[in-house]
């Protein structure tokens, strides 16, 4: 990248940052991902595959400047992302997720949330911000145990489907429903059941993600009160007359998949009051 204080060269590598990642598109650069869930690096990375790229510091600046394209080393303190429950490193890796775009269903879940009371009054103005400016939302999980997403790509014509129920996939499964059957809807069961592409007709699996566990958390109102099953028990106790969380993080969290569960399945407030609090601790601090 040339400058008017003279030239000088910017390290870009798309599938290892954000910010590089985002300057990737721009300028149409290719984007590499060089490292398995396990932060290994795969095949094709000469000797480097197989190895853990945090390990590999030293082995990069060699090879660099064998090939003549170090210009300088130097250390630096600097905040690193560590795991607060394993205590390793974390690392950015690229992966492909899957979204729901949220362009239209924002302000109906905006509507929504104008329809309850918050104690204090900041936290639902802090609810609608986040709504305002939020992204698509990301529901999808590289993990093993979790809720198995019910999306079915097909590999043949580029087409995919959401199953909505445990019947409509027995009615759709072509394979694997025996091994299935009689499991809960997790993994490795569901992974067993393939359905015909209702397009080509091409034998089609599950995609192997999970689903964000705030999927779970956010439709509690109506899986726990028997809507499917018992929809006049369900009306009796819908809405929750008051409910109460810490407000850090649970605006794009809790509150957030709540509200939006809500709206798509009734377009109704799933709570009357929402008590919020700053931070709650024991007797001991």
């Amino acid at each position: 990248m040339c400058t008017e204080a003279g030239t000088g060269i910017v390290h870009i590598a798309p599938g290892c940052g954000k910010e590089d990642y985002d300057l990737g598109l721009q300028f149409k650069l290719a984007t590499i991902a060089p490292i398995d869930e396990s932060g290994v690096f795969i095949e094709g990375f000469g000797s480097f595959t197989g190895a853990f790229a945090g390990d590999v510091s030293k082995q990069i600046i060699r090879s660099l400047k064998e090939k003549g394209l170090l210009y300088r080393t130097e250390e630096y303190r600097h905040a690193y992302p560590i795991c607060w429950r394993c205590k390793t490193q974390l690392l950015f890796r690229l992966v492909d997720e899957w979204y729901i775009k949220m362009d239209d269903l924002r302000h109906q879940i905006i509507e929504v949330t104008k329809q309850t009371e918050w104690i204090p009054e900041v936290g639902q103005k802090l609810e609608i911000e986040w709504l305002t400016n939020m992204h698509d939302w990301m529901i999808s999980k590289k993990r093993y145990w979790g809720l198995a997403l019910p999306i079915y790509p097909c590999l043949s014509c580029g087409t995919f489907e959401v199953i909505g129920s445990r019947d409509e996939l027995r009615a759709r499964a072509v394979d694997g429903w025996d091994e299935f059957d009689g499991h809960s809807p997790h993994r490795p069961w569901i992974d067993s059941v393939q359905i015909a592409c209702a397009k080509c007709n091409a034998p089609t699996k599950r995609i192997l993600d999970v689903g964000n566990p705030w999927l779970d958390a956010g439709i509690v109102p109506y899986s726990t009160m028997h809507y499917n099953t018992d929809h006049s028990y369900w009306e009796k106790w819908f809405p929750a007359d008051w409910i109460s969380e810490s407000f850090p993080g649970q605006f794009r969290n809790w509150f957030y998949s709540i509200l939006a569960m809500s709206t798509v399945m009734e377009h109704r407030p799933p709570f009357k009051l929402m008590f919020g609090y700053r931070l709650m601790k024991d007797e001991r601090g």
